[in-house]
């Protein structure tokens, strides 16, 4: 079964593709709601992360301007976990204080009681988590008893989620950075990918070759690249490069 989704989410190249995998995946276990969360992805300009959520908006609304997720648990140590984890059970609670107890009072009134949480731990700092729900009308008795199929297949099945994720969000990175050049940095930048000098460059652009360097070192900084190679493989992943063909050499 875990093929199905693994395939469904290596064909899956847009946000709304990767959702709906994960909405299959949250179904297939029987706890639809979940939240999805990833930060510090490795490879991207910008270190922001990337999360979702079928709860109530109300709710999470609530959540934040609360500051609940400054001191949840669940999101604090989740991190330090390697395997999934249950919370939310009488022995989780157990080990709260009245601050924290607070964060389950509250999504108790949205119909949160339990769930799961799946960590996955990539390259460098980047940390993701799948938090599936049990439904409301799920006993902890039923839940206890359902976690470790539960559990031994989120864990096969969560990284293959952040590794679809993270082609996604570096694709998309990589779009909107080389957008930022101008059109004659791409057209540069193009030539330098076909093995061309600075100098000839120049000729079939009818430039200076300082002007070449400048524009190529323009494109370096808009990148975050250090060097004009480096350069190339940005724009080329991105599909922009391109120059016109007519010329001497």
């Amino acid at each position: 079964m875990t093929e199905k989704f693994t395939t469904a989410l290596r064909k899956a190249q847009t946000s709304e593709q990767i959702i709906e995998a994960i909405n299959d995946i949250a179904e297939y276990v029987g706890m639809p709601r979940y939240t999805y969360w990833t930060v510090n992805m490795p490879g991207r300009h910008l270190k922001d992360g990337w999360s979702y959520s079928t709860n109530s908006e109300k709710g999470v609304a609530e959540y934040l301007a609360m500051g609940f997720h400054m001191i949840d648990p669940v999101v604090i140590n989740a991190p330090k976990h390697m395997a999934p984890f249950a919370w939310g059970t009488e022995e989780y609670l157990a080990g709260l204080n009245d601050e924290e107890m607070k964060i389950f009072t509250h999504a108790a009134q949205y119909g949160v009681k339990m769930g799961i949480v799946t960590p996955v731990h990539g390259p460098g700092a980047e940390f993701a988590a799948l938090s599936v729900m049990a439904e409301k009308d799920e006993t902890e008795k039923e839940f206890l008893k359902k976690f470790h199929e539960r559990s031994m297949f989120l864990g096969a099945i969560t990284p293959h989620i952040q590794e679809a994720l993270r082609v996604m969000l570096n694709a998309d990175e990589i779009a909107n950075t080389a957008a930022k050049l101008t059109a004659r940095e791409i057209e540069c930048i193009s030539w330098v990918a076909d093995g061309k000098s600075y100098a000839d460059i120049a000729e079939i652009l009818k430039i200076s070759r300082n002007t070449v360097i400048t524009h190529v070192n323009r494109a370096k900084e808009k990148l975050g690249v250090n060097t004009s190679y480096q350069a190339v493989a940005v724009v080329m992943q991105s599909g922009m490069g391109h120059h016109d063909d007519s010329h001497p050499f």
